[in-house]
């Protein structure tokens, strides 16, 4: 008599029964990686969650949440339970969905970093109009890919064993042909995303460095009377800087401050002039390096076109409590460096403030530059820069601001 065994059988069109799996198992393979790829990020979003803010199990669920979806989405790829990885998958998905309107209606409207790299510069994503609908739509798939319905397979009973070995169905070539497709589809979105955020990561190294700088700045100031750092002579045409640590030494014009600081300083501050913290690391930077603004070495009169005064006589260092904006005035600047895409409004330069914090800014928020750089007078040959962006000669000097309030 033949032998009546319990399988699961898909019962619906085969084709977009898969479909919907593979939908599901690549949205969770994708997200899982890209959060691995910033677990930083990741673990930043979720800690502005009053649902999880100082919880210690935080730790488990970074880690652990990205784990869970790359295993179930390989997992599905793989053919391994994929019954039941659409029901695991389906209830984590439920659930990021529950915490996050639990969240939604307890702290406003939460950063959850489910896309990992893409939400550093797709923003809308976190916003709770584009995450539920989305997680329900998963949800839905994940669902319609799990056939509820427990059907009977009539096995026949062999001689050689008196017990049946079911069998796996493998994919067919259209449908593999199709996941590849998606997968080649889903690759060919993020791609774009992750070239921006290896842009967005080098440009916040670089904000690190600029940091670190404006923070020996700072030590200098302590050391010299609360006086920025001033390491040229006005009185001369060239003055020498050494680094002796390097074995550097060169003859520099006054102005040249602005970028001969880095030997200047190097021995005393950072144990040598050789320190990779001097480059900058964003590919579209022209000079790779950091640059000390020209108006801390000038009175702030020099930079206003009614008090300026021909010759060297403004000429003179400042002190940390001249400047008037310490949260808006750069002690180091970044070259200017547009992305590859870039267009009005997307040139972005890197800033560390004089009262410590710094950024990246784009150019909309800087200010213009000053009239005619610190040249263009009798003593040009103290002067390097003739027409150049602002940041390094502000209008007011000091006084001024170099990004917009």
């Amino acid at each position: 008599m033949p032998a009546v065994t319990p399988a699961f059988k898909c019962s619906r069109d085969h084709l977009t029964c898969r479909l919907s799996g593979a939908v599901v198992a690549i949205s969770m393979l994708g997200a899982g990686l890209l959060k691995l790829a910033d677990l930083p990020e990741f673990s930043t979003n979720l800690n502005t969650w009053t649902l999880f803010k100082g919880t210690l199990f935080l730790p488990l669920i970074v880690v652990g949440v990205p784990l869970v979806e790359v295993t179930l989405g390989l997992s599905w790829l793989l053919n391994l339970g994929r019954r039941r990885v659409m029901i695991a998958a389906g209830f984590l998905l439920l659930a990021f969905t529950t915490a996050f309107v639990v969240e939604l209606l307890v702290g406003g409207n939460p950063s959850c970093g489910c896309l990992g790299l893409i939400l550093a510069h797709k923003a809308l994503l976190s916003s709770a109009w584009v995450v539920l609908p989305r997680n329900l739509i998963l949800i839905a798939c994940a669902i319609y890919a799990v056939d509820w319905r427990r059907t009977s397979v009539t096995v026949s009973p062999s001689p050689l064993t008196a017990t049946p070995i079911p069998s796996r169905a493998g994919m067919t070539l259209i449908e593999t042909l199709l996941v590849i497709a998606l997968i080649g589809l889903l690759m060919a979105l993020l791609l774009p995303s992750l070239s921006g955020a290896k842009r967005s990561a080098l440009q916040t190294k670089s904000a690190s460095n600029a940091r670190s700088h404006a923070t020996v700045f700072a030590a200098y100031a302590a050391d010299y009377k609360d006086m920025s750092p001033y390491i040229t002579d006005p009185n001369a045409r060239r003055t020498v800087i050494r680094c002796v640590s390097g074995n550097v030494a060169g003859l520099v014009r006054y102005f040249q401050a602005c970028t001969a600081w880095k030997a200047a300083l190097g021995d005393a501050y950072y144990g040598g002039c050789s320190s990779l913290s001097f480059l900058d690391p964003v590919p579209e930077s022209t000079y790779k390096s950091y640059f000390y603004p020209c108006v801390f070495i000038t009175h702030p009169d020099y930079w206003d076109a009614r008090t300026r005064l021909a010759g060297n006589s403004q000429w003179t260092p400042t002190r940390v409590g001249d400047v008037t904006y310490p949260s808006h005035k750069a002690w180091v600047s970044s070259d200017f460096y547009p992305p590859p895409d870039s267009g009005p409004g997307e040139t972005r330069v890197v800033l560390a403030f004089v009262d410590g914090h710094s950024g990246v800014f784009n150019d909309a928020k800087v200010n213009p530059r000053s009239l005619g750089a610190e040249g263009r007078d009798a003593y040009f040959e103290y002067t390097i820069h003739y027409d150049l962006q602002g940041i390094l000669h502000t209008d007011d000097g000091v006084r001024g601001r170099d990004i917009n309030p």
